[in-house]
């Protein structure tokens, strides 16, 4: 053997040596972590935690410039940080759906957070928890999480309680500290119990407002602010565990649905593209009993969550999941899995004619299916400024058929999807595109890419409208009617510009141009329920009750499960007439949201009006126990009590619906009609004149006026109340009657007028086709006030054979007091309240 042969030998010796001490460590790197975990204390608990909007790079463990996050940084220092996890899509409902099921939104069916349902069928990781003896709960941070959307199967307590906060515009949120106050009691009432809790933070999500002292530290930062504020509520949180003794036995992870563009790629916010700004997040394990921070390199998704606590608490994994145990076999800091693929998707860009993107992430690559495809590496270019599409197309192919294949499998399998738009204008207010239909299968087809246009294209369309819901918010409409016009002006197709100028004109009351900017969004795409569901209402509320029964009936078709369609559907019902079925579809809404007062208030409507009064009671209070403030329900609640002769609980309620709202005409009728039947008169003319200031027109206010004022014998005023009830009303037999009576027998001779009493006390009585034994009273009295005394008595003496008929003994004295003057050819003068009027 020559010399160089034997260096040869001698390196392939030592390289060899290197191979087996490489191979030896690493098993002895793994025995250690097995020996680790497997040491670790038993998991008693499990605690999720759900930053909204949160990029991972802005977490200081996660390398961020400054310190920003220091709990959770103190929890990484004990934990796993996975420095590569993927979320599949950058949209907080469907990504939050992954989390919990483990499943992609290609089988989950959630690809949006309006007109959207998690199914029933899904198997969620509360459920997988509480079949294996966990007490659940959950505590969520915005109307996106809302029950009603699917995400509270499996937990023993979800607190959402949206209800209960004021819906304008940007407001539908809760702060980090009140989701700790909810999660603080939660923790004590299960302290002794092996428990799940999950707890989604919303502060990240724009707009960005942290309070004080974040807000003056990170002025300038505002988005950081916010972060570093839900970064001390999380510390909080994990004080409160050492408190109660339960951090060693508790399982603790750290993630979140999605990141924040933060104008990347032209994007302000999130939502529309998948670059990794808004598809990477945090990702962070801290297993009981384990102080030893890890680093981990590999590709790991949202999807991954549920297979691994699964693992560690030795449940079984459900056959859906599509994830893995990130956490078997691990090794700190591990080189990453060549063969790993997550998906990702945004399906916002189809409400704008384009394509939907769809995504593919490996360790090294991205790929973005679109009418102009991307791949980047990600490992050297991580902020995805060199599309390779061209440059590698080879590879490109490759993984477009790889992504196609996942959706073809996944996609296929999918779940029928249970859908819900209730009230997609809350969800704008947080700043989320919605509204159009769910994606069809076309959406899913790659190969029709070409026939949209790329999503690149009108991204500033959907910028267009993200500044419009901040003008709207801001309730500067001008600037946001002219954003909608020019949108439209160079891109016709555009749905949600129409219906936002339909939202603008409902905030500026004009409700007839709102009518016409729906109606021109359902010529565009016509399968939209929310829009549908909008219209009906606003039909409804302008009378057209059949037409917005149509437009309830197709949103109801388009969306079985939509909420506010059905509640809709039963309010139009309800205005025909058609109770019972009206009914019915209230109960159908209630079944999808439970929490909805006013179903529940005119389903005790219904219920009163079938004599159910206790059902009707019970129905009210239950509506005042989720919305307090409430004022139709403290109305309506008056009124039923009221006929259990509950006076003065009846009063009490129409002061609780008018402290509420002070201009609510209902509730300020029904109080001055108890006020009257009290004898409290003065306070109940205040009310009627109260409502006559709200509304001048309001026919029964100047009735009831004019009526109270004729008792206190104010008479030349009530006679102008009557006469203007009549020019409202000309058939309002009660005015007519009462005024034909007054202006007959007043006892001040300048306000008599005979010739309008006779004109008006017979066309009172005709419209009854003189069968009212009070109203021919009247005619008989106004005859004889015009000097024509037979036809007084003649008329008063069928009166009497009327009232003689139907047993009103008292009116058959009355109106033969009457008939004998008649019979001696004189006019009836007296109070005409005591005598001759119709009482309200």
């Amino acid at each position: 053997m020559n010399q160089t042969q034997q260096k040869g030998t001698r390196v392939a010796k030592a390289a060899l040596l290197f191979l087996v001490l490489a191979v030896l460590l690493g098993a002895f790197l793994w025995w250690l972590m097995r020996r680790s975990i497997a040491s670790a204390p038993r998991i008693r608990n499990v605690l999720l935690i759900s930053i909204d909007t949160c990029r991972s790079d802005y977490l200081s463990c996660y390398g961020y410039k400054d310190q920003t996050t220091p709990h959770i940084d103190a929890v990484a220092a004990e934990g796993f940080l996975f420095d590569n996890a993927i979320s599949p899509t950058p949209l907080t409902l469907p990504a939050h759906c992954t989390l919990l099921t483990g499943t992609n939104p290609l089988y989950h069916a959630v690809h949006n957070n309006s007109h959207y349902r998690l199914g029933d069928s899904h198997v969620t990781l509360a459920e997988i928890l509480k079949d294996n003896g966990f007490a659940t709960g959950a505590v969520v941070g915005a109307i996106v999480l809302d029950s009603r959307y699917g995400l509270h199967q499996g937990f023993d307590d979800y607190y959402d309680r949206f209800d209960e906060l004021d819906f304008e515009l940007r407001i539908a949120e809760r702060r980090g500290e009140e989701v700790n106050h909810d999660a603080f009691e939660w923790l004590e009432q299960h302290r002794d119990d092996r428990f799940f809790l999950f707890l989604h933070y919303y502060d990240p999500h724009a707009p960005y407002d942290p309070p004080a002292p974040f807000a003056e530290k990170y002025q300038d930062e505002l988005y950081v602010g916010d972060i570093a504020y839900t970064d001390d509520c999380i510390g909080k949180i994990v004080a409160k565990l050492k408190a109660l003794d339960l951090y060693d036995s508790t399982l603790i992870i750290i993630t979140s649905d999605h990141g924040e563009m933060l104008g990347e790629h032209g994007e302000k916010t999130h939502g529309f593209l998948i670059y990794q700004s808004v598809v990477r997040v945090p990702l962070i394990f801290k297993l009981p009993g384990t102080t030893e921070s890890r680093r981990v390199k590999e590709l790991v998704g949202l999807i991954d969550i549920v297979p691994t606590v699964c693992d560690l608490i030795g449940a079984k994994i459900p056959a859906a999941v599509k994830g893995r145990n990130v956490l078997a076999n691990r090794q700190g800091g591990s080189d990453p899995d060549e063969g790993r693929e997550i998906y990702c998707e945004s399906f916002i860009p189809s409400f704008y004619q384009a394509s939907p993107l769809l995504g593919l992430v490996t360790p090294d690559w991205k790929y973005i299916h679109a009418k102009r495809p991307e791949l980047y590496n990600v490992t050297e270019d991580p902020n995805e400024s060199r599309n390779l599409a061209e440059e590698q197309a080879e590879r490109t192919l490759d993984m477009k058929k790889r992504l196609e294949l996942i959706v073809n499998d996944e996609h296929r399998q999918s779940h029928p999807q249970t859908t819900t738009g209730e009230n997609v204008q809350k969800l704008q207010g947080l700043g989320y595109v919605g509204g159009a239909t769910a994606p069809n299968d076309s959406g899913f087809d790659l190969d029709l890419v070409h026939e949209h246009d790329d999503p690149k294209d009108v991204l500033e369309y959907h910028q267009g409208i993200i500044q419009v819901m901040s003008l709207r918010g801001e309730k500067r409409y001008s600037e946001a009617i002219t954003f909608c016009q020019d949108m439209l002006r160079h891109h016709p197709g555009i749905v949600r510009a129409h219906t936002h100028l339909a939202g603008i004109a409902v905030d500026q009351g004009d409700e007839t141009a709102a009518i016409k900017h729906y109606k021109d969004a359902l010529r565009i795409h016509e399968e939209q329920p929310g829009v549908h569901s909008n219209l009906a209402f606003l039909l409804h509320s302008e009378g057209q009750f059949q037409e917005a029964l149509n437009h309830s009936r197709r949103a109801i078709e388009l969306d079985p499960y939509f909420s506010e369609a059905l509640f809709n559907m039963g309010l139009c019902l309800q205005s025909l007439e058609k109770l019972d079925e009206a009914q019915e579809f209230y109960r159908r809404s209630l079944q999808v949201n439970p929490r909805n007062a006013d179903a529940i208030v005119n389903l005790a409507v219904i219920l009163a009006g079938h004599g159910m009064i206790s059902d009707a009671i019970e129905h009210l209070r239950k509506a005042l126990q989720i919305k307090p403030d409430s004022a139709k329900a403290h109305w309506y609640l008056g009124k039923v009590v009221a006929l259990q002769g509950k006076l003065e609980e009846a009063i009490g309620q129409y002061h609780q619906a008018l402290r509420i709202e002070p201009e609510h005409i209902e509730a300020h009728n029904s109080l001055a009609d108890a006020l009257e039947a009290q004898g409290k008169r003065d306070e109940a003319i205040r009310h009627y004149r109260k409502i006559l200031e709200i509304e001048n027109d309001h026919v029964t206010a100047h009735y009831r006026l004019a009526f109270s004022l004729d008792a206190q014998h104010k008479y030349k005023e009530a006679i102008g109340h009557y006469r203007a009830a009549l020019r409202i009303k000309s058939d309002h037999i009660e005015a007519l009657n009462n005024l034909a009576w007054l202006l007959a027998t007043c006892p001040e001779d300048a306000l008599r007028e005979p010739t309008e009493a006779l004109e008006l006390a017979q066309r009172a009585s005709g419209s009854l086709q003189d069968n009212n034994p009070a109203l021919l009273d009247t005619l008989a009295t106004a005859y004889a006030a015009a000097g024509h005394f037979d036809l007084a008595v003649a008329t008063a003496e069928k009166a009497v054979e009327l009232a003689t008929a139907a047993q009103a003994d008292a009116m058959v004295r009355e109106i033969r007091e009457h008939l004998d003057q008649f019979k001696q050819d004189k006019p009836y003068r007296a109070s005409p309240v005591e005598q001759g009027t119709v009482e309200p």
